[in-house]
């Protein structure tokens, strides 16, 4: 069976690592700002393709994100 690079695309989906700081050419893993128990090394954190849109505004710019499912009623549409 073949397999090309856009078998790949559809299978896997893309990661992103976004930061404020400009020139950032490696990012380096640190230290969790979080407080899960399950990560307890240094890590680098991404995020999907579909949440990237969040994070691309400055980081005190309130944001407020819906999406649409297939049981999002027409009224909740016109509203959103």
């Amino acid at each position: 069976m073949q397999s090309n690079h856009q078998d790949f695309l559809k299978n896997y989906e893309r990661l992103f690592r976004i930061s404020e700081e400009p020139g950032i050419k490696i990012f380096e893993p640190r230290t969790s700002p979080s407080h899960f128990e399950n990560i307890s090394e240094n890590v680098v954190y991404a995020i999907s393709g579909n949440l990237l849109h969040n994070y691309l505004l400055p980081r005190d710019c309130p944001r407020i994100t819906y999406y649409l499912l297939s049981k999002t009623t027409e009224a909740d549409k016109k509203n959103l």
